[in-house]
């Protein structure tokens, strides 16, 4: 894993400027931004097959927009797991309020302690799986590729680069809460455009990982 490398491979491309700014554009507009995230797997499918420059281009918004919307419904998949683990503990939440008077009672104060600690749990350990799903679709464009079986057997072998890219991302929010804080909010407008920019940088990560966990096996022909 060369994290360094996927930090400053966008800028590696002539026009990466341009790129960056039509994907955060299009990442911001509902609906529409399921074409951004096609664009990011067709970054990761063109760097695991070896070739990170220059960027993608901007000519297949169709393309991009089905597989961004099926790489979103794969997400949804594997996040199904966290909606099971919330909805007893809200169930809970609800019944434990009192009825005459509407205040939570003490159970329910301890069930609102530890929903967000259950939620933030479940996002680690699931984390990776995710990861690991979103990648293979996106290299191969097949959906059983994402499937529990292979992205189990690829994560439990090779567990590493995805807690890697998991530790790494975990830094990039720490770093963003701190500094929207140290700029009263204002940093907000800096992180619009980082956030797709970032996005860019997680395809080239996910690549490497899928990479050294499949051995460095073929990848199908590049999709751009």
């Amino acid at each position: 894993m060369d994290l360094k490398r996927g930090l400053s491979y966008p800028t590696l491309d002539p026009e990466w400027v341009v790129k960056v700014l039509i994907g955060t554009l299009i990442s911001i507009i509902p609906i529409l931004n399921f074409v951004a995230i096609g664009y990011t797997m067709d970054t990761t499918r063109n760097v695991y097959h070896g070739r990170d420059t220059p960027l993608p281009e901007w000519n297949d918004f169709g393309g991009q927009f089905i597989r961004g919307f099926l790489g979103t419904v794969l997400q949804f998949l594997w996040g199904l797991p966290l909606l099971l683990l919330a909805c007893p503990l809200i169930f809970i939440l609800v019944g434990s309020i009192d009825p005459s008077t509407g205040e939570p009672t003490a159970a329910s104060g301890a069930v609102i302690a530890c929903l967000p600690i259950a939620i933030i749990l479940g996002v680690l350990v699931l984390s990776p799986f995710m990861m690991a799903a979103f990648t293979r679709y996106a290299v191969t464009d097949r959906f059983s590729e994402a499937m529990p079986g292979p992205v189990l057997r690829e994560v439990s072998s090779a567990p590493r680069p995805w807690l890697l890219i998991l530790a790494a991302a975990f830094g990039f929010v720490v770093f963003a809460i701190v500094f929207q804080l140290c700029t009263l909010g204002f940093g907000a407008l800096l992180f619009i455009p980082l956030t797709f920019y970032m996005q860019l940088v997680a395809a080239h990560w996910y690549a490497q990982a899928h990479r050294v966990a499949s051995g460095g096996s073929a990848a199908p022909p590049s999709m751009v």
